[in-house]
């Protein structure tokens, strides 16, 4: 039996045991092309042009097997014909039955670089949108996240670590100065209980009477309280004490007592 490759014509020769391998399909080990053997299967080796008669084809029998079928002297006489001139026939590369589908499933390494081109394609997708969209866009965590990954963006400045719940008043005293009138000194420590530095707060000191009554109150910015030379944009470290010392005016005798908040 002789088979004919769709794809180069070219003519292999066949039987019975690599039918059965392949499940009638093989591939042609000169074009690669994968076909089936019997669309078109020829009893002897075709010439050159030659097609196969579908009338014949269909008007065939199928044959009654029994036990007793004796297939020892089928004829190999095309079998052993010699090829012509023009007709070059080859073996088979490999037979392809049941597995066919692994021939045709992309390697990991075709799958790797489709991935990697997808991944390039969003993002740069994304960076083009971004232009479009403005921050709308780039405030979506996952996007500017691979846009940043990419150096496509800045990446945004981590958030300020403060908590002022955690900075506590060690030790605070006020007292009239010694050699200036109307003016009040106040002592005060100041300690960062956080595990994290964070930035020095605002004070707010507001004076009492003796019956509790705010007298006078101000803000003051680091840079008001903090000691000649020092840094305001150090922070206070973790577990620091910051001594502070003030001169106020005094609004009069009857401030007895102050507050201070942190802000």
């Amino acid at each position: 039996m002789f088979t004919r490759c769709p794809g180069c014509q070219t003519v292999h020769p066949l039987n019975a045991s690599l039918l059965a391998q392949g499940n009638g399909l093989y591939r042609c080990g000169r074009c690669n092309k994968v076909s089936n053997a019997l669309q078109n299967l020829f009893d002897a080796r075709p010439g050159k042009g030659e097609a196969r008669s579908s009338a014949s084809a269909g008007n065939r029998q199928p044959p009654v097997l029994s036990a007793g079928t004796d297939i020892s002297k089928q004829s190999t006489e095309a079998d052993v014909s010699d090829p012509g001139e023009e007709d070059q026939i080859e073996e088979f590369d490999l037979p392809v039955g049941a597995g066919f589908e692994d021939w045709s499933a992309p390697s990991p390494r075709v799958r790797r670089d489709w991935a990697i081109a997808a991944g390039v394609m969003i993002l740069v997708t994304a960076l083009n949108l971004s232009f479009v969209s403005g921050d709308a866009l780039l405030a979506h965590p996952a996007i500017r996240g691979a846009l940043e990954g990419i150096g496509a963006v800045a990446p945004r400045p981590e958030p300020t670590y403060r908590d002022l719940d955690l900075l506590h008043l060690a030790s605070s005293e006020m007292h009239s100065h010694p050699t200036l009138d109307e003016t009040l000194v106040l002592n005060a420590t100041i300690v960062n209980r956080g595990g994290r530095a964070q930035p020095f707060p605002d004070l707010q000191i507001t004076l009492f009477d003796a019956q509790n009554q705010p007298l006078a109150s101000r803000t003051f910015a680091p840079e008001e309280y903090l000691p000649p030379g020092s840094n305001a944009q150090t922070g206070m470290p973790p577990g620091a004490y910051l001594p502070v010392i003030m001169e106020l005016l005094d609004p009069g005798k009857h401030a007895v007592g102050f507050e201070m908040k942190f802000h």
